[in-house]
């Protein structure tokens, strides 16, 4: 008995009565002699891996995350991910967790993928990220469990999964079949692919790091239907510049004096009271010129009044009545 009798049944009878020939049998012995891998094997364990890789349907009611990528200080987009909780959900919580606005530690500590770097981009493989800024590769240590969910394999691009040593993610760019089993698949990408394909061109070096600093600038929960409708991208902005501005105060807030800080307390003070005075005088005024149309328009709409006589028609009335009746009398 020898490794390849599988192998050699199959030469047999490869399909249906159909064997190799000898010509055959000997460019696959010698590929094997040569590289150590046995077409035969090679193309099974292919065929195995593609008949067992799919993933589960788009489902619009499971967790939605999204990352903003930027090169440098050129954003490229937004990754929308559609997390799979209902079939991984230790792992997708810790993922939820680390993309999360509002914060909240898995067993990764503080780990938040908000301003991390993507810091490796192996071309038409995948690309890593999860680290901060200067942060030194994790020696160990706040990664996720592997669960029992055999149909979530890296089996195309745009998979996402979670490494098992530590907090660091990772985005398929092709299928990754070497990957199942060491990383935990969390979810895949829905919107945004184009932009895995731009960050797959970026120049790395010999360690694979980009020579240009690639972002993750802004993240959070989102759900489908607001991914769906165009709206995400802005939102993503806006905080995006929000937390910009808030930043550059508090870089120039740390860089002033005490009496630098005094003055500009002071005249934040004196402009927001003048503002809310002028806002108080511009709703009276609005207030008063309100109830001038209320009260006009009341007017016009009211009836005319009806003249019903007074005293002094009625003492005119009676005297021209008795007139009246003295001047009948005297031509009796």
């Amino acid at each position: 008995m020898t490794k390849f009798d599988n192998v050699a049944i199959s030469h047999r009878k490869k399909s249906k009565g159909e064997s190799y020939t000898a010509a055959e049998l000997r460019r696959n012995m010698m590929e094997f002699q040569r590289t150590g891998v046995h077409p035969e094997l090679k193309a099974r364990e292919e065929s195995n891996a593609d008949a067992s890789s799919s993933l589960p349907m788009h489902n619009p009611g499971r967790a939605h995350a999204f990352m903003d990528i930027a090169v440098g200080k050129d954003p490229i987009g937004t990754l929308v991910i559609e997390v799979f909780d209902d079939i991984a959900p230790k792992a997708a919580r810790e993922f939820i967790l680390r993309v999360s606005d509002d914060g909240g530690a898995g067993r990764a500590g503080d780990v938040k993928y908000a301003n991390t770097e993507i810091h490796m981009i192996a071309d038409g493989v995948n690309i890593d990220g999860g680290r901060a800024p200067g942060m030194k590769p994790p020696t160990g240590g706040g990664g996720v469990p592997i669960e029992e969910a055999k149909t979530l394999t890296h089996c195309e691009a745009g998979v996402v999964s979670l490494k098992r040593d530590s907090p660091e993610y990772t985005i398929a760019l092709h299928h990754c079949h070497h990957l199942d089993g060491a990383r935990q698949v969390v979810g895949r990408v829905v919107k945004g692919l184009d932009h895995l394909s731009t960050l797959s061109e970026i120049e790395v070096d010999d360690q694979w790091e980009p020579m240009r600093k690639v972002m993750v600038t802004t993240c959070g929960v989102t759900t489908w239907a607001a991914a769906d409708g165009g709206t995400l991208s802005l939102a993503a902005e806006t905080r995006a510049a929000n937390a910009a501005a808030a930043a550059a105060r508090a870089a120039k807030e740390r860089g002033e004096s005490k009496e630098e800080t005094k003055k500009r307390l002071d005249m934040e003070s004196a402009a927001l009271g003048a503002g809310l005075k002028r806002s108080l005088a511009d709703g009276i005024a609005a207030a008063a010129e309100a109830e001038r149309k209320r009260a006009k328009v009341d007017a016009a709409a009211a009836p005319k009044p009806v003249w019903r006589g007074g005293m002094m028609d009625a003492m005119l009335g009676e005297l021209s009545d008795s007139d009246g009746d003295d001047s009948d009398g005297d031509e009796d």
